[in-house]
């Protein structure tokens, strides 16, 4: 009986483990997507910056 308790358990976290795994990586794909990207600097016309 404690062999088959100690079983589920496992197997519930195991599950879990994958579960959050998948959540976060999910996660992190959206913030990378969402991230703006940012504009090019422009050029300064003219001569020296003195």
């Amino acid at each position: 009986m404690d062999f088959l308790q100690t079983l589920l358990e496992n197997t519930v976290t195991v599950f879990f483990t994958a579960f959050a795994t998948a959540y976060a990586q999910r996660l992190a794909g959206k913030r990378k997507k969402e991230k703006r990207k940012t504009t090019p600097r422009h050029k300064r016309k003219g001569g020296s910056s003195r």
